[in-house]
């Protein structure tokens, strides 16, 4: 569940996003990394794996996986909102536990992607910026 309004660091999809702006390696805060490769696969390390509306932290548990991107229309109402979608090849393991669902905002050339970290009424996100 999203929130009505926003809590200010998010900001918006640039236009004319395409999927090869995302190819490389992302580093989360706090924690994960990120490798996404131009054929649509991923490998993450040290990937937070949470209960519900648990906060990322330092302690979070983190997992090693891989499995496949997409770039696809966000939930706003910009036609240029879009989402960075993960799906883990384990993800029958942790069904509802690993984040992997993206927003995408910044510039072309210093994008960020971010997801809710816990209850999203607190305002805090997981966010991965290029390396």
């Amino acid at each position: 569940m999203g929130r009505y309004v926003r809590c200010g660091p998010e900001g918006d999809t640039p236009a004319g996003l395409s999927a090869a702006d995302l190819v490389g390696s992302w580093r989360g805060d706090p924690l994960g990394s990120l490798r996404l490769t131009a054929d649509g696969t991923f490998t993450a390390e040290d990937w937070p794996v949470l209960d519900d509306f648990e906060k990322i932290s330092t302690t979070t548990r983190g997992i090693s996986g891989k499995g496949t991107w997409t770039v696809e229309r966000g939930i706003g109402n910009d036609k240029d909102d879009r989402e960075l979608d993960l799906e883990f090849d384990l993800a029958g393991e942790y069904p509802e536990g690993l984040l992997s669902g993206y927003a995408i905002a910044g510039e072309k050339g210093s994008l960020r992607v971010y997801t809710y970290s816990g209850d999203p009424d607190l305002c805090e996100f997981h966010t991965l910026t290029p390396v």
